[in-house]
C-alpha cells in the first residue's frame, strides 16, 4: 500500500526560511531605502522582523507593499544606457606587456642593487616573454577572424 502525503490545511505548514532567504529580503529592503521608498527607521524595523521570521510568508509580508527592485519593463526603453566598458584584447595586452615591464624592470633593479654578480632574472624575463608572445598571437589571431579591435 503507498503512503499518501495528508492534504494541509493553508494556514498550516508553511515553508520555513533560511538564512539566504533572510539575507535576500534584507538586500531588497536596502535597495528600497536608498531609493527613498523607506525611510531609515522602517528599514531598521522590517530588518528586525526579517531576522525574526520564520516562513516566508513572514518574510514576504515585508515587501509586499513595495515594488520590484527592477524596474519595470516598460519604464527600461526611457531609462538612460550606461555604456559598459568592456577591456578590448590590445588594451588587455597593453596591460600585460606594461605589467611585465615594470616587474623586470624591477627585478633588474634588485639585481643591481645587491651587486650584480650572475644575471638570475634572465629566468623570468625569458618565461614571462614566452607568456607575452602567445598573449600577443593570441590577439593577432583573435582580431583577424572576429575584428574586435
Amino acid at each position: 500500500m503507498v503512503a499518501s502525503t495528508p492534504e494541509r490545511d493553508p494556514g498550516e505548514g508553511r515553508l520555513r526560511a533560511s538564512d539566504a532567504d533572510r539575507d535576500r529580503v534584507a538586500a531588497v529592503l536596502r535597495q528600497h531605502c536608498s531609493a527613498g521608498r523607506l525611510t531609515f527607521e522602517e528599514l531598521s524595523d522590517r530588518l528586525g522582523q526579517v531576522y525574526e521570521a520564520r516562513t516566508l510568508d513572514q518574510l514576504f509580508s515585508l515587501t509586499n507593499d513595495l515594488p520590484d527592485p527592477e524596474p519595470h519593463p516598460h519604464l527600461t526603453e526611457h531609462l538612460p544606457q550606461v555604456p559598459t566598458v568592456a577591456p578590448t584584447r590590445q588594451r588587455v595586452l597593453a596591460t600585460h606587456v606594461a605589467t611585465y615591464a615594470v616587474v623586470n624592470a624591477v627585478l633588474v633593479a634588485v639585481w643591481a642593487a645587491t651587486g650584480g654578480g650572475f644575471f638570475w632574472p634572465i629566468f623570468p624575463i625569458v618565461g614571462w616573454a614566452v607568456l607575452v608572445a602567445v598573449h600577443l598571437v593570441s590577439v593577432v589571431r583573435g582580431a583577424g577572424y572576429r575584428g574586435d579591435g
